[in-house]
């Protein structure tokens, strides 16, 4: 079951990487706020849950980087077996996007890597990076970014050349994806805990579908891809995957999203949270459990949230449709005030801030407050609160573009404004 909450209204977005787009608002407008078997109807109970969850305490954050500004940053990570060392990917709209080395506080002069000639859209550039579980040995990492005209999306291989530098000319391409429009890219990229390579696309881009890609799973649009970047074959596919030709792209694992800007696996569970970026009126998270065979089908375009978002298209859906955990409303929500498009993060496994233990962290771009919810024995969210003192206003952020997570578990807000703040506990 879904907890939804809040009033319906559809504000602006001011920009943004993960940026959901309003010029197409009222777009198959006849929908009729119908809810999935196992949803609840938004503002059907005010928002409250079904479960008891003490508030959490108030937290602060410290910057990854005194004094330095980050250009447009939109995420950061760190590399298999150093602890040490953090990379920050700096997005580069319309012209070069470069990777970041940040060390002991500081941010190194050269960056790691640059990727030129990338799209000058909100949502296009320089927008994920995953190093393989092998770095350490192999050197080999991967980024996602979308090129400029004419405008495909890409996932490519790179490798280091020394401690700090990358070899600037890509290994190979896993995947090349002509895109038609500038927007809904996806753009996350990590190795899970099978260690395949995780891969999100949005659905196309323009307002609404209109290719209709959602829920069509012999397209990589509107999908989670599972790759093998090891195997042999061309397509990379992971073995196990659900779909074959013609019934649906080998690639595919996971379809029916709209644009999983950011994803991510829980370290002590294996579940998968995905924070799939809306039309014009609800943001969601989806959650696939640990062990699934994927295959599974979140709903869009048939579905936003967990109303229907074109009747005709809901009708004629194959197979379930599975809900999301939670979804929030544009506008109205009291926990996230002002929402437009959600910034999925992580759950926190460190041991620093016991109080956080289990609760799932992120945020939404418009709004710029961090909110958390945790699942319950039942796998519905529970404890929907925000935190105090992680907004972007409480530290002159604004724009959450994404979290991160370091090898011991700890989070960090990313603010696209120009800093990346490690999450702590007050002194």
């Amino acid at each position: 079951m879904a907890l939804a909450l809040g009033v319906l209204s559809a504000p602006g977005c001011g920009g943004c990487a993960s940026c959901n787009d309003h010029d197409d608002a009222g777009a198959d407008a006849g929908v009729d706020g119908g809810v999935r078997d196992g949803g609840v109807d938004a503002g059907a109970d005010g928002g409250a849950t079904a479960c008891e969850t003490a508030a959490l305490p108030a937290l602060t954050s410290v910057s990854l980087a005194p004094g330095h500004r980050f250009q447009s940053p939109v995420f950061m990570t760190q590399a298999p077996g150093d602890d040490a060392t953090f990379y920050v990917v700096e997005q580069g709209n319309g012209a070069a996007g470069h990777i970041r080395v940040v060390r002991d506080g500081k941010v190194l002069d050269a960056p790691f890597l640059t990727v030129p000639d990338l799209g000058p859209g909100l949502e296009e550039g320089l927008l994920g990076l995953a190093f393989h579980p092998d770095y350490a040995s192999n050197g080999r990492f991967f980024v996602y970014y979308v090129t400029a005209a004419p405008r495909h999306d890409v996932l490519a291989e790179y490798a280091r050349e020394s401690a700090d530098r990358a070899n600037p000319t890509e290994v190979r391409r896993l995947v090349d994806l002509p895109d038609k429009y500038s927007n809904h890219n996806g753009g996350m990229i990590t190795f899970g805990p099978d260690g395949m390579l995780y891969l999100g696309i949005g659905d196309g881009g323009s307002g609404g579908d209109p290719d209709q890609n959602g829920q069509n799973p012999t397209t990589l649009f509107g999908t989670i891809l599972r790759l093998d970047v090891d195997a042999a074959s061309t397509d990379f596919a992971a073995a196990g995957n659900p779909f074959s030709e013609p019934a649906g792209a080998p690639q595919v694992w996971l379809y029916g999203l709209r644009n999983p800007w950011r994803f991510s696996f829980d370290r002590k569970t294996n579940d998968l949270y995905i924070g799939d970026v809306g039309q014009n009126r609800f943001e969601e998270v989806d959650v696939l459990p640990a062990g699934s065979r994927g295959g599974v089908n979140y709903g869009w375009s048939a579905y936003e949230g967990d109303s229907v978002y074109n009747q005709d298209r809901a009708d004629r859906v194959k197979g379930p449709v599975t809900p999301p955990v939670l979804a929030y409303a544009h506008g109205s929500d009291p926990v996230l005030p002002n929402a437009c498009s959600i910034t999925g993060g992580y759950v926190y496994r460190g041991a620093a801030i016991p109080a956080l233990d289990g609760f799932y962290l992120f945020s939404d771009y418009c709004s710029d407050r961090v909110a958390a919810f945790k699942l319950d024995d039942k796998g519905e969210a529970c404890g929907y609160q925000a935190i105090v003192g992680l907004a972007g206003a409480d530290v002159g952020e604004r724009g959450v573009a994404s979290f991160a997570e370091d090898h011991q578990g700890e989070l960090y807000v990313v603010y696209r404004s120009g800093d990346v703040r490690r999450i702590v506990a007050p002194d």
